[in-house]
Order: C-alpha cells, then sequence, then structure tokens
C-alpha cells in the first residue's frame, strides 16, 4: 500500500537503547494488514523484522514497533528505518545522523500528497499518536517597564519567641 510511511522513529532513548521504536502510519481511508510486510533499518544492518501474523492498521491509525519486538539495532551516530512491503520493494524510508538523546525524529506532511513531508527532532515523543513539536519558547522581549523600576523593599518584622514555665 502506498499509504503507509514512516512517520516517527526512536533511535536513541533516555537510559536503555532497548526502548528504542519505529512508527508505521497510514495515511489513508482504509485498513492495510501488514502481514508478511518488513521493517528494518540500513540495508546491510539489523536483520528485517517480518510481520509474521495478521495485523491490521486502521485509517489513519499507528503501530509502533519496539527494539524488544524486532530486534533492530537502531545506531546512535546514522542509521535509517524502512518500511519494505511483501513483495520487497521499500515504500518508505528515513535516514538520520546524530541523534540527539531522547528526542524522536518525526515526519510533519507538508501537503496531503503522500511522501511531501518534513522531518524534524522533537523532544515531545509521540509513539502511536500524531507527532507534536514542543511549545516554542516565548519570544524574549526587551525588558518591561516593570522590569525597569527597583524592587519594592520590604521590612521583614522581627519576632522572639519567649519560653514561658508552665
Amino acid at each position: 500500500s502506498d499509504t503507509l510511511v514512516v512517520n516517527e522513529i526512536l533511535p536513541d532513548p533516555e537510559g536503555d537503547d532497548a526502548e528504542e521504536w519505529i512508527e508505521i502510519f497510514n495515511t489513508g481511508d482504509v485498513q492495510v494488514n501488514l502481514y508478511k510486510w518488513q521493517i528494518d533499518d540500513v540495508d546491510g544492518g539489523s536483520k528485517p523484522y517480518t510481520i509474521d501474523e495478521p495485523l491490521i492498521i486502521q485509517a489513519l491509525g499507528y503501530a509502533v514497533f519496539s527494539r524488544k519486538q524486532t530486534l533492530i539495532i537502531l545506531n546512535n551516530d546514522k542509521d535509517s528505518a524502512r518500511l519494505i512491503d511483501p513483495a520487497g520493494k521499500v515504500v518508505s524510508s528515513i535516514s538520520y545522523t546524530a541523534p540527539a538523546v531522547g528526542q524522536s525524529f518525526a515526519r510533519f506532511p507538508t501537503s496531503p500528497a503522500v511522501g511531501k513531508a518534513s522531518w524534524q527532532w522533537s523532544a515531545k515523543t509521540t509513539a502511536g499518536a500524531a507527532n507534536q513539536l514542543p511549545a516554542p519558547a516565548p519570544p524574549s522581549a526587551g525588558p518591561t517597564l516593570a522590569e525597569e523600576e527597583p524592587a519594592p523593599v520590604v521590612v521583614k518584622k522581627s519576632v522572639s519567641l519567649v519560653k514561658t514555665a508552665y
């Protein structure tokens, strides 16, 4: 199916690299059975993982494959993630270099057409859900009038504790 894409990958999770994953997204309006499809990293890297039982990915749905499940090791310097149909054709792939620890590499569509997308690193990982970039930091503006005024002086009262006999 030409509606399936590699959508997000986590190649260098914080802590244990066994927490890596690859997410597939169905951009179409009909479900697709992933039976006999393969997920792989760069050609000649890890052994491809074959989906050996019926696995339906719903229209506009996600399927997430963990390293523990696939035994695919995504390298922490550079690698790729590929989706291969039962006939052996690579239908979607993405390559990356220098991943930031704990960030996913995520696909952000730039037009309705399949394949028209940009990829960005995101500290907000979204396995099994729509990709999101973290909220941008507020713009740094010049000082406001309140920031230019001296801070008010606060007078603290002194309190003495007196121990009394009972």
